[in-house]
């Protein structure tokens, strides 16, 4: 039956319990793990700080580039993108 196929889940300790000393280690290697890893994702963030920092210049830089193209003078393009770029301008922090 299906029954009969269910390994148990183990419930007691197998081997001698840990002591307070072998506890506090392996505590202290975890925390030591936690310390690599919070320094790992502090460093990531920084990084994509900074990459979301270069996009938004570079967009800002093309957007310029744009209004300033004569193939868009005169159709209301222009003043779209001015527009954009005078709101990227005035709340620079916005997004994040």
């Amino acid at each position: 039956m299906a029954k009969d196929n269910i390994i148990p889940f183990p419930t007691a300790f197998r081997g001698k319990p840990a002591t307070t000393v072998e506890k506090l280690h392996k505590y202290q290697a975890r925390i030591e793990e936690i310390k690599t890893e919070n320094k790992l994702i502090q460093d990531d963030i920084k990084y994509l700080n900074e990459v979301l920092g270069n996009n938004a210049q570079e967009l800002e830089e093309i957007i310029f580039e744009m209004t300033t193209a004569t193939v868009f003078k005169g159709t209301g393009i222009d003043t779209l993108l001015k527009e954009l770029l005078d709101d990227i301008n005035e709340n620079p922090d916005e997004e994040k």
